[in-house]
């Protein structure tokens, strides 16, 4: 198991090496000056950047391909990013996908560390739950929704807390709601008539979060 894990990790080396160079850029002049805590920060940071190039490495290496560094413009706010994710399982799993994604060679919008960075753990809770419900479905073309109420319970968010995150996730376009005769209220959110559903750009960014897909045999 340990050979494994040393293993995936080397496959992204260069990744590794690419964001080494960018946390010292970034803070190590800052640490010079604030001393120990601010050094502490960067050792953290640098080995949860470790621990996602080995879990992308591993991730690569069973779609059968060979990593590569991706876009700059897109490498780089994922390592950048997905280094300080520290407090969520399931967010700094998505960070790892994305990774993997860009370094299998798969198409990984531009947009998409940003994106992945405005979300709070609930809000990917309520993508994942969505999007678990099209894959359940097994309907190609029919939209990923879940009816307002049933999301709600599925992230056991207080009704405040679920508008926010509702409204956030309309903002980023990752998630819909059809039009509102009259507007949206409060009744909107409890209402069972009214389903959120994933975007085209919704569907592919989880998609693209969950790491690269096997290569065709």
């Amino acid at each position: 198991m340990e050979e494994d894990k040393a293993g995936s990790g080397k496959l992204l080396e260069p990744i590794v090496t690419v964001g080494a160079k960018l946390l010292t850029n970034l803070l190590e002049p800052a640490s010079k000056e604030l001393g120990e805590l601010w050094g502490a920060m960067i050792k953290a940071r640098r080995a949860r950047l470790e621990r996602m190039c080995e879990g992308a490495g591993r991730l690569v290496q069973a779609t059968g391909r060979e990593p590569q560094v991706g876009p700059s413009r897109v490498l780089i706010p994922i390592l950048e990013n997905g280094s300080l994710e520290d407090e969520d399982d399931n967010l700094a799993a998505k960070w790892v996908g994305l990774l993997a994604s860009a370094a299998a060679g798969d198409r990984v919008h531009s947009s998409y560390p940003k994106l992945l960075a405005e979300l709070t753990p609930e809000e990917a809770r309520m993508l994942d739950a969505i999007y678990q419900k099209f894959l359940e479905k097994g309907a190609a073309g029919e939209p990923a929704r879940l009816a307002m109420p049933d999301l709600r319970a599925l992230v056991n968010l207080p009704m405040k807390s679920f508008q926010i995150a509702v409204s956030n996730l309309s903002r980023l376009g990752l998630c819909a709601m059809p039009p509102i005769v009259g507007g949206i209220s409060a009744v909107t959110f409890a209402s069972r008539e009214v389903h959120f559903a994933l975007t085209p750009l919704g569907e592919d960014f989880v998609a693209t979060c969950q790491g690269p897909r096997a290569r065709d045999a």
